[in-house]
């Protein structure tokens, strides 16, 4: 009669499985974009680290070039106007000239030119060739050059060839029927030029999908850094356009069944960094491994879920197997029951509908069967205990399973935890290596001791910096017969403080070396004035206060006197057991709201047995004690009188000594900088 009836067992069960179905398309939904997210994400973060490495090494490339280049204007100056005076400049031995002058022939050439061809060289094998021939357009050039006479000094440029930085200076001969060239490379330049070179095969080489990365100037957009050759997925007019737009670009491509993106980045510099002021870089990556990503995703996720249906399916039919059983029964004995078989009983099973539909219908049947419905009550107990003993175990076996999938999250878990760890611990060392490879640089800018004990043989260097690098830096020169001393403390400490101290090296050697100022306060003068133009102070509100404090002292060794100015740092001279102090000004070197028109100068004549000390605030801001306190300036002085009939050498034993006692377990708190001489 009702053969089209549904079954409600397979309707429930069809849901179930279109529930879990769509959740789990939901959530590699959600897996999917989410892995594409991060993907995207360290792309862009790897970019940006990529960018921000290129620039700063760029702007520490733009110091080294600034410093070679004032460098050799002035060695080039003498060596020409030494040699244009001389007679015989086609029998001349300009490699015994140039050695005589201490100057490598490996990184400097002089060539004398006739009419175009180089009629004399240091290097034997440049004689007899006609640059005119290779270049016409020189011929009008240096005809220019020889009818001005005047000494010529092109800036550093880049060796489109190899890559390197060159500098050349022109000048014409006494009589003026030669050419005298002098061109040079910088061994430091070079190795500073090679860092941009390092860092995009570094991050080729940390990069799995990174195909090929390069980098771009303006004026030779035709050549990257690297010689590698050329990918078909970088296009060189794309690159040249770029420097048009000035805009970044992402092109992606295909083939066969690779996909390739191609990002180039635009970097605007200052004009200050020409002949690099505009750099492009440009890097190619393999998309395949990003769809290869996704793609393994959505498999393991339907993997997963037929895993889960066939799992539930089997679950589902042992867990009904006696509701299918009583439903069953139930058709079989009402049928036998209307057929007249009134002995027949039905079972009463579980505490639910049907149970109530049969203990009804059983008080129907005839109230003789007494006996036997009493003992069928006692095997329906016994089959009720043995259900609820079967729904504990599918309850325990359930939470089992909740147990076990836990823990797989659990494990899953952990293993991104330890990616994780991993990964941060690569870009830790690769910082660490670079801030290496920085202290190696800032140790090559400070005087060498030999150099210090040749003009001041009598003196120590305590020179502690807090982390690898140091914003603390002394500077040591001789000037005729003046000698000039400097301990000075930049802002901030670790990198920002080293490339502060980097620019005061610098600039010192401009000033003093170049420019022979000697007389302290006008040296802290022009320092200050340089300091504040190349960091853009101009005195606006929340611009950054960046400067240094210092000590500088200058020796007559004519007169047998000192000059001293500072700049919140003090002189400390030790005399007949008693310290004499000479303050600072109260204002840095750079920005400062109240700063003086200039720095004040003191006169000191020097009198046997008198001990200088100049430092930083390093030693005595130094926390440690029992009381976990500052060791303090009263405390340092006193510690200078002290020690000061002890040799320069055993001073310093002390105070190192004195340091790491007062210091015990507490961390160094600030780059730490004494310096002690005597002079008569």
């Amino acid at each position: 009669m009702h053969h089209n009836r549904k079954s409600l067992i397979k309707a429930l069960l069809i849901k179930i499985c279109v529930i879990i179905i769509l959740l789990n398309i939901t959530l590699t939904v959600i897996f999917t974009s989410g892995t594409i997210k991060v993907q995207r994400e360290c792309d862009q973060t790897q970019r940006e680290y990529l960018r921000e490495e290129i620039i700063e090494i760029t702007d520490l490339m733009r110091s080294s070039i600034s410093s070679t280049e004032k460098l050799f204007h002035y060695i080039h100056k003498d060596i020409l106007s030494n040699v244009k005076a001389n007679a015989r400049l086609q029998s001349m031995d300009l490699a015994n000239f140039l050695t005589d002058k201490g100057l490598s022939l490996h990184n400097h050439t002089l060539n004398i030119y006739k009419n175009g061809l180089i009629v004399n060289s240091n290097d034997k094998s440049q004689i007899g060739k006609n640059v005119f021939i290779e270049s016409p357009e020189l011929e009008a050039r240096f005809n220019k050059l020889i009818t001005s006479g005047e000494f010529t000094h092109a800036p550093c440029g880049i060796d489109t060839v190899n890559i390197k930085l060159k500098q050349h200076s022109f000048t014409k001969s006494s009589d003026s029927k030669y050419l005298i060239e002098i061109s040079s490379t910088s061994g430091i330049a070079d190795e500073i030029w090679s860092m941009p070179e390092k860092q995009l095969r570094k991050a080729i080489a940390g990069n799995k999908s990174m195909i090929y990365a390069n980098l771009w100037f303006k004026n030779n957009s035709r050549n990257g850094l690297l010689k590698d050759p050329l990918p078909m997925h970088v296009d060189r007019k794309l690159i040249e356009s770029i420097f048009q737009t000035k805009e970044d670009l992402q092109v992606t491509s295909h083939e066969k069944h690779t996909i390739y993106f191609t990002d180039y980045m635009y970097i605007q510099l200052g004009k200050e960094y020409a002949p690099y002021d505009e750099i492009v870089i440009s890097l190619l990556l393999d998309g395949t491994h990003r769809k290869n990503q996704v793609k393994s995703i959505i498999t393991k996720q339907a993997l997963y879920t037929l895993i889960f249906l066939i799992i539930l399916l089997a679950v589902f039919f042992i867990a009904t197997k006696d509701l299918r059983i009583i439903v069953r029964d139930f058709l079989k004995k009402t049928t036998s029951i209307a057929n007249g078989a009134l002995n027949e009983r039905i079972q009463e099973v579980g505490n639910h509908e049907f149970t109530t539909l049969a203990e009804h219908f059983n008080n129907m049947l005839d109230k003789l069967e007494l006996s036997h419905k009493q003992l069928s009550i006692k095997n329906e107990q016994i089959e009720e205990s043995n259900k609820a003993l079967s729904q504990q175990n599918e309850e325990i076996k359930s939470q089992r399973d909740e147990i076990e999938a836990q823990r797989d999250e659990i494990d899953t878990q952990r293993n991104y935890a330890v990616e994780q760890k991993e990964f941060i611990e690569k870009q830790q060392k690769d910082l660490v290596q670079s801030i290496a490879y920085a202290k190696r640089i800032q140790e090559a800018a400070l005087p060498h001791p030999a150099y210090i004990n040749e003009i001041l043989p009598d003196n120590f260097i305590l020179f502690k910096p807090r982390n690898i690098v140091s914003g603390d830096f002394y500077w040591v020169r001789q000037i005729n017969q003046h000698i000039v001393v400097v301990a000075a403390d930049s802002t901030g400490h670790g990198v920002p403080g080293a490339i502060m101290s980097i620019l005061g090296i610098s600039l010192l050697n401009e000033i003093v070396q170049h420019h022979k100022v000697t007389q302290p306060n006008l040296i802290l003068n022009d320092l200050r004035k340089q300091i504040k133009r190349s960091l853009r102070q101009s005195g606006v509100s929340n611009e950054a206060k960046d400067g240094m404090d210092i000590a500088l002292c200058t020796i007559n060794t004519e007169t047998n006197t000192m000059q001293y100015a500072g700049a919140f740092n003090p002189l400390l001279i030790v005399r007949n057991k008693e310290i004499i102090e000479y303050k600072a000004d109260r204002m840095p070197v750079g920005i400062h709201f109240k700063e003086k028109p200039t720095f004040s100068n003191h006169e000191i004549q020097i009198e046997p047995g008198d001990t200088f000390y100049i430092f930083s605030d390093g030693f005595p801001d130094q926390i440690g004690g029992p009381n976990e306190k500052k060791f303090k300036t009263k405390n340092f002085k006193q510690l200078l009188v002290d020690i000061n009939e002890n040799s320069m050498v055993e001073q310093k034993n002390i105070l190192e000594r004195t340091l790491r006692d007062w210091t015990g377990d507490y961390i160094q708190i600030d780059d730490i900088l004494v310096m002690g001489f005597r002079y008569l």
